[in-house]
């Protein structure tokens, strides 16, 4: 392996890492928890949660 080959590696593993993360969020929230505690366990913005929430028209019943 070279070291674009390495970095490809690297990208993508993050890629897919974030994506699982934020296939979570659905998961989470159907077990009650607020926008800042999933933000907290998954280690990203609550902005970030905000937007997953928002694109997948998830229902948080205000939370």
């Amino acid at each position: 392996m070279d070291t674009k080959d390495i970095q490809h590696y690297q990208e993508a593993k993050e890629e897919g890492e974030r994506k699982a993360k934020l296939d979570a969020v659905p998961g989470l929230i159907g077990l009650g928890l607020t926008r800042e505690q999933i933000a907290q366990v998954l280690n990203l913005s609550l902005a970030e949660i905000s937007e997953i929430i928002q694109q997948r028209n998830i229902n948080t019943k205000d939370k």
